[in-house]
């Protein structure tokens, strides 16, 4: 938990601004919402994403979905979007018996955006070694990041998509999108202290 600390002296530091209004739920940094479509498969459709930090000092990201698939289709992936100073997406099977887990890409040609996400609809596999880690549990699964490897001199905005692609060598190619959970049609503008700020007050 020695992160942890170093952060809560920071958090100390900005608590001492004032705030500027009371943040709406839909606002929240916490937490996204997603409205539930009984057209899609159960297991494309994403109802909501929330956030905690791990006694490990990482960033746990919980996406919940109204089904799972143990086995069939492949080539639909959870897509979770990170964005700092770049993006990137953290690429998960759909199907649970697809073998590989988690894989980190980076973001290509960010002007080829994904009308209407601002989603990059062309990827590369950014490590093979990284330190990020994910789990299914029931309806939904949980990616694992490290707070040392958040950037808190940026802002920071995270999304969850559900997409049809292909994998060809070290390149993810988008081809369609199922579903989305994101804060809007505009990338959020929030530091990434508020984030931490938010998930180690209690929530009200």
């Amino acid at each position: 938990m020695k992160y942890i600390n170093f952060l809560f002296v920071m958090l100390g530091m900005l608590s001492a601004a004032p705030q500027s209004s009371a943040m709406s739920l839909y606002d929240d940094p916490r937490m996204i919402y997603s409205y539930k479509d009984k057209a899609l498969a159960p297991e494309i459709d994403i109802l909501q994403v929330s956030t905690q930090i791990s006694p490990d000092d990482e960033l746990v990201l919980q996406v919940k979905t109204r089904g799972e698939r143990a086995t069939g289709e492949i080539g639909d992936y959870y897509l979770v979007k990170i964005h700092q100073t770049s993006t990137h997406a953290f690429v998960i099977p759909v199907s649970r018996t697809e073998a590989s887990g988690i894989q980190l890409y980076a973001g290509l040609e960010q002007s080829d955006d994904l009308a209407p996400y601002r989603l990059p609809k062309r990827f590369i596999e950014a490590d093979t070694n990284h330190p990020f880690r994910m789990a299914y549990i029931d309806n939904g699964f949980e990616v694992y990041i490290p707070l040392s490897w958040i950037n808190f001199a940026a802002t920071f905005s995270y999304d969850v998509y559900t997409v049809r692609a292909n994998r060809e060598g070290q390149h993810l190619t988008l081809e369609n999108v199922y579903d989305q959970a994101r804060k809007g049609r505009e990338e959020p503008n929030v530091p990434a202290l508020t984030l931490v700020n938010k998930l180690c007050s209690p929530k009200r």
